[in-house]
C-alpha cells in the first residue's frame, strides 16, 4: 500500500493510503506532470491544473468537471460527493471497521461515519 501526505479542505494535513492498483497509474502522471504543468520545486501540490502558464493547485470545482466530463462518457452521473460516499460504503462494507473509514476520509469522529455503517448494516438486513 502506498501512503500519500494530502491537504485536505481547510487546510489540514493529512496522510492516506493509495491502493496498490492505483500506483501505475500516478506514476505515469507523474512522468508528464512537470512538463505538462510547467511545474517546478515549490509546486507540492501532487494534482495540479494550469492557468495562464502557471500551474496552480487543483480546486474543488475543476474535480466536479473533471469527474462530469469522464462521468458522461459513460452514460452515468456521478459526482465527487457520490464517488466518496460509495468508497466509504464499500470501504466499511469490506472491512466492518468504522475508525478505518473516518480516517480514509478525514473525519475528526466517527460519529460522522455513522451514515455509511447505518447504509450497509441496513442493506445487509434487506438481503434475502
Amino acid at each position: 500500500m502506498m501512503v500519500i501526505e494530502v491537504t485536505r479542505k481547510g487546510g489540514k494535513r493529512d496522510s492516506v493510503n493509495v491502493a496498490n492498483f492505483a500506483k501505475p497509474y500516478l506514476e505515469a502522471y507523474l512522468q508528464i506532470r512537470a512538463p505538462r504543468y510547467k511545474a517546478e520545486k515549490q509546486d507540492q501540490a501532487l494534482f495540479l491544473t494550469e492557468y495562464r502558464g502557471v500551474p496552480n493547485r487543483i480546486d474543488a470545482s475543476s474535480v466536479e468537471k473533471l469527474v462530469a466530463k469522464y462521468s458522461q462518457d459513460f452514460k452515468v452521473r456521478v459526482t465527487p460527493h457520490k464517488l466518496r460516499h460509495t468508497l466509504a460504503t464499500r470501504l466499511y462494507d469490506a472491512t466492518k471497521s468504522q475508525v478505518l473509514v473516518s480516517h480514509q476520509l478525514g473525519h475528526a469522529s466517527t460519529q460522522v461515519t455513522d451514515l455509511y455503517t447505518h447504509i450497509v448494516n441496513d442493506e445487509q438486513k434487506n438481503k434475502p
